[in-house]
């Protein structure tokens, strides 16, 4: 069967047939291993893992209506769309890649057919409705770390891009409650929802046009997988964030640099005594026709700490490093190379930015013609 017409047949199952839950295990017959998939009831949905014949498991989290489950699977190279949908003992299974778009890209959807197991683990099989692509493994590339997705923290500083822009979330987390802002190269919103587990949903509002929509987002190790909900529509849009250290006007990694790679040091650790002290920045942001003053603080101390956020929050928290005060401050360890500061907030090393004093100012820049001028404070 041709992909278009097996991804048709899955948007029609629900006008046929009877809802049935996808809760359960199941798997690809075969003597070889073949797929297995683990379901379990989330908030709103499913989630559970992917494994494949060599052992690699998958990170899934999907919402669930009238028997169809579609949401977002982790690999290591970037999340995908899936598309679930059970018939008697069979589950349907897509994997559509992320177009340039941001949007499902149907044409190059990859499936699967898997049968439901038994508590002790024996296929129950049945004729399948239709000739399945091979599957003794997924065409997907195979992550580069097979293992499940790490722990993670909700509340920090997250990159990314909407839509080919530059954006930037900050988050903070009070027990199950979520909430913060994203700015998307100067476009702002607001972010309020709740987490359960690896998983949050919520509303974000347009403080442009006081617009609400809805989104659902999966905490991936160092990542989030947000998706954003366009309530005209109803379509969505799947953009990663990587955990960085970055303020808003600092979206994307400094010089084309990945972070969290494994960055390679050449000199014992330093911390360039000319940059060492407390520094300023502020910005205006136009939000419709008003504009909002953001204040930042970025504490540099000599023993290699260093403190980052809002500077009102830092005026008022302890500089000890406790990282227990909240998402609005940001603490890690600094030390600097051939003028360029790397940071690290706990999840390895980052280039942060080059940086040069000009008198008793501290220029950083991040490349793609993007710099600050922070002013030495008290």
């Amino acid at each position: 069967m041709k992909k278009s017409a097996l991804i048709l047949c899955l948007l029609l199952y629900t006008c046929v047939l009877s809802a049935q839950t996808l809760i359960g295990n199941y798997i690809t017959p075969g003597s070889n291993g073949g797929l297995s998939l683990e379901l379990e009831r989330n908030i709103g949905g499913v989630q559970g893992y992917l494994k494949d014949a060599q052992g690699h498991r998958y990170f899934i989290q999907a919402e669930e209506e009238n028997g169809i489950a579609f949401g977002t699977i982790s690999m290591d190279q970037g999340a995908m769309f899936l598309r679930m949908v059970r018939q008697g003992s069979q589950l349907y299974l897509s994997l559509l890649p992320v177009g340039a778009n941001g949007q499902a890209d149907t044409n190059n959807a990859q499936e699967f057919v898997l049968t439901a197991a038994d508590e002790k683990g024996n296929p129950i099989y049945s004729a399948p409705s239709a000739t399945p692509r091979a599957y003794d493994q997924p065409t997907a590339k195979a992550p580069r770390n097979p293992n499940p997705p790490p722990a993670g923290k909700w509340d920090g500083f997250f990159s990314g891009r909407v839509m080919d822009r530059p954006s930037t979330m900050n988050l903070q987390l009070a027990g199950t409650q979520l909430s913060g802002d994203m700015n998307v190269d100067g476009y702002r919103y607001t972010i309020s929802g709740t987490i359960n587990g690896y998983q949050s949903r919520g509303r974000m509002l347009d403080l442009q046009t006081n617009d609400y929509f809805n989104y659902t987002a999966n905490l991936d190790g160092k990542q989030i997988n947000l998706n954003i909900e366009n309530p005209i529509n109803g379509s969505s849009q799947l953009v990663i964030f990587k955990r960085g250290t970055g303020t808003v006007l600092n979206p994307n990694p400094p010089f084309n640099a990945r972070p969290y790679e494994d960055v390679q040091f050449t000199q014992r650790e330093q911390h360039d005594n000319r940059i060492t002290g407390r520094w300023y920045f502020s910005e205006s942001i136009k939000a419709g026709s008003y504009f909002v003053s953001k204040q930042w603080k970025f504490i540099l101390n000599a023993d290699g700490s260093y403190i980052f956020g809002d500077a009102r929050v830092i005026g008022v928290a302890p500089e000890n490093g406790s990282r227990g005060y909240g998402g609005d401050i940001n603490y890690g360890k600094w030390r600097t190379e051939n003028n360029i500061l790397y940071v690290d907030s706990g999840a390895g090393w980052e280039a942060y930015a080059y940086y040069a004093r000009t008198g008793d100012d501290l220029l950083l820049d991040f490349g793609n013609d993007t710099r600050q001028l922070w002013v030495r404070t008290n």
